[in-house]
């Protein structure tokens, strides 16, 4: 999987918003996405209180990462190293 598997990719900080829990930067990714239904995206995230509820309260598909159990995101891993396993990309 290569980073030309996504659209784009917006991290903490990007576009000068400082914090997730006001949900800004969910609202900024879902603004410069050509995507209009928020089920298209995915955010990957290691808490559920700052990553999963404000995306999840914004229609985004979820992915926990680390040893949290969650009941609100999509899907939990381990770690970033399985998220590949999730992304399986087949080229015919």
């Amino acid at each position: 999987m290569t980073s030309s598997s996504f659209n784009f990719f917006i991290f903490d900080n990007s576009h000068g918003i400082q914090t997730k829990l006001s949900g800004k930067g969910f609202d900024k990714a879902l603004e410069l996405s050509k995507y209009n239904n928020p089920e298209n995206h995915v955010y990957i995230g290691n808490s559920e209180k700052r990553d999963v509820l404000p995306a999840k309260k914004r229609g985004i598909q979820t992915i926990l990462v680390g040893n949290e159990k969650s009941h609100i995101a999509d899907t939990t891993i381990n770690n970033i190293g399985e998220i590949e396993d999730l992304f399986i990309i087949k080229s015919y």
